[in-house]
């Protein structure tokens, strides 16, 4: 069965799901970069990082918030809408990213 379309909220339910199933692997897929070329970084359809002493890599979140897009304003901005929180004990989180400030004048932390 194909999920289409596939909204922001259920694209995160499923990434938790893969979080409370296996720990460990949902850590590894976040926390794990691959060099790729320059088409790759050129990309609007994938969100990498370079590195001054590194090449240019990207992530498994690079991916999957490709598939969303970036925020076009506010302190996220060029940002993706899913972000991971890393617990103290290991565990992963996935969560809508953050971007707009609390009413403290500040914006939560993201990973």
């Amino acid at each position: 069965m194909i999920n289409d379309p596939l909204s922001l909220d259920r694209a995160i339910e499923i990434l938790n799901e893969l979080a409370n199933l296996d720990p460990e692997a949902a850590l590894c897929l976040v926390e794990t970069r691959y060099p790729c070329n320059a088409l790759v970084a050129d990309s609007e359809n994938f969100q990498v990082h370079s590195y001054p002493e590194r090449k240019t890599v990207i992530g498994f979140l690079g991916v999957v918030n490709g598939l969303f897009g970036t925020f076009e304003q506010g302190k996220r901005k060029g940002w993706g809408p899913i972000c991971a929180q890393i617990n103290a004990d290991g565990t992963v989180r996935f969560v809508k990213t953050p971007n707009e400030e609390e009413e403290n004048g500040k914006t939560p932390e993201a990973t």
